[in-house]
């Protein structure tokens, strides 16, 4: 639970990070059958402390029982009134190709920000690479990415792609596009333009040389769910963790205020 307890305690502003530990029965068990807390729940709950602790955060443990997961995440992210719901996530799965993918719907009906965390197991960051898109997410990404930064004593680089024929001009354009979101950040901040034959290799290939990438989490239509996404493929492929960030439309400033101020 290390890394994101961590990730959560960077993104709280209030200093209070709220874990809760899900637990999913079926209809006909009844649920305090399994309230009693087993050896590795106390020991989830232990390290989880240990994680806040050493982040200067304080934590609240919270083991639920239910059965409804994803309703029950969804009313829980609600109810706590938080500003960001930070979750595990290894990537598409079988069940991400079934029309109704019960994360899928999470994922898109959340009214906070969400943080998607794919674990490595590298423990030390100090180098992130933060690859933002145009679009809603773009700002979040990078502001994001910096605000771990000096969380974390490490340093970000930004990135941005371009096929391997791709004409200078369009590089250029890439450049001045990162050159505007270093604006929004404080600090030395890296830039670099990848060439390659894709997107996916060339990114993936790079994260070899880092500890986190932070990127956006964009809306995926069910035939790109099942072609598997670009960022379902960069997320598979990544040599380093991966921090994938989405934030309701609607709310888009009001996130962006919140690293601002």
């Amino acid at each position: 639970p290390e890394m994101l307890v961590e990730v959560g305690a960077a993104l709280a502003e209030s200093g209070t990070v709220q874990v809760a530990h899900l637990t999913e029965v079926p209809e006909q068990m009844a649920l305090d059958v399994v309230l009693d807390e087993d050896v590795s729940l106390r020991s989830l709950r232990r390290r989880s402390q240990a994680a806040a602790e050493q982040q200067g955060a304080h934590l609240d443990f919270h083991a639920i029982v239910a059965r409804d997961l994803v309703g029950t995440v969804h009313r829980v992210s609600s109810r706590s009134e938080c500003h960001w719901l930070v979750m595990e996530w290894q990537g598409p799965s079988r069940k991400s190709l079934l029309p109704y993918n019960p994360i899928g719907w999470l994922i898109n009906h959340l009214d906070t920000n969400l943080a998607l965390v794919r674990d490595v197991g590298i423990r030390y960051v100090r180098e992130i690479l933060a690859y933002p898109e145009p679009g809603p997410h773009d700002a979040l990404v990078v502001r994001t990415a910096a605000h771990l930064a000096e969380n974390w004593g490490a340093h970000v680089t930004l990135v941005r792609f371009v096929t391997e024929d791709a004409p200078e001009e369009e590089a250029e354009g890439e450049r001045d596009y990162l050159d505007q979101l270093e604006l929004l950040v404080e600090g030395d901040v890296g830039k670099k333009i990848l060439r390659g034959k894709n997107i996916v290799a060339s990114l993936n290939s790079e994260t070899a040389a880092f500890d986190l990438l932070v990127m956006g989490q964009a809306d995926a239509s069910l035939l790109a769910t099942l072609r598997g996404t670009l960022h379902a493929r960069i997320i598979k492929g990544s040599a380093c963790s991966v921090l994938s960030l989405k934030t309701p439309r609607v709310q888009t400033h009001a996130a962006l205020r919140r690293h601002t101020s």
